[in-house]
């Protein structure tokens, strides 16, 4: 009984409520978000799908707090931070929140650990031990070979398993993936997310994978899909 109301007691990794979002179009307004509700558990795998347009990575940026919302309200393992200022969140994301980007973003004037050990150096020296990790990462996502390689000279794959190494460099809790395989071939796409979701699992963090594709989507705990500026909670066949 303990052991249940303690695990109840742990607040969520992120959870939005009534998040609204609108952008000006000319002498219209379009409303991208109208109200979403979400919650994500620690430890919980959750995708969103919707057609092009209809506000999947603005959701993204308001959740990671790139981009403010007009009403709502954003919380952080049950702190509350969408009324905090552009600086504190951008020092507490860089903890908290990995990301995968769809074109990779990796530096090309930057080897491959390079690259991957940014990540820590952007929050200050990295000691021996990021070093170590960022070392550990590369081979755990099959780039042994690949440390001192420039970007360029790398596949699409690998250039985003590199990406992925670089997202849980500084241990987030939560990783956030837009549309991670919209660069790679079928069977490419196939193992990167296999790659992503056993790897998020080892760490113990949370991810929220946005992807067109229906059976990436299927793979994660929970899947929602994003249409008219609400989140619809959408079950996995089977």
């Amino acid at each position: 009984m303990v052991g249940k109301s303690s695990i109840s007691l742990i607040p969520a990794v992120i959870e939005s409520r009534e998040i609204v979002k609108t952008f000006p179009n000319g002498r219209e307004v379009i409303q991208v978000l109208d109200g979403v509700d979400f919650k994500l558990e620690r430890g919980k795998t959750a995708s969103i799908r919707g057609e092009s347009g209809s506000g999947k990575t603005t959701f993204l940026n308001i959740i990671s707090g790139l981009e403010a919302v007009d009403s709502g309200q954003l919380f952080w393992d049950g702190n509350r931070v969408d009324l905090r200022s552009s600086g504190e969140l951008a020092a507490v994301r860089s903890s908290q929140i990995g990301f995968i980007f769809q074109a990779y973003y990796l530096l090309p004037e930057l080897n491959l650990w390079e690259n991957v050990l940014l990540a820590a150096r952007l929050r200050g020296k990295p000691e021996p031990r990021e070093r170590d990790r960022a070392e550990y990462l590369l081979r755990r996502v099959g780039l042994a070979e690949r440390f001192k390689f420039s970007v360029e000279k790398l596949s699409g794959g690998e250039r985003q398993r590199a990406a992925l190494a670089r997202a849980l460099m500084n241990r987030p809790r939560l990783i956030l993936a837009d549309e991670p395989t919209g660069n790679l071939d079928e069977t490419t796409g196939d193992s990167m997310i296999e790659l992503l979701l056993e790897m998020v699992r080892e760490e113990g963090a949370s991810l929220i994978l946005v992807t067109h594709n229906m059976k990436h989507a299927a793979k994660t705990d929970v899947s929602y899909r994003l249409h008219l500026g609400k989140l619809q909670p959408v079950k996995h066949n089977g």
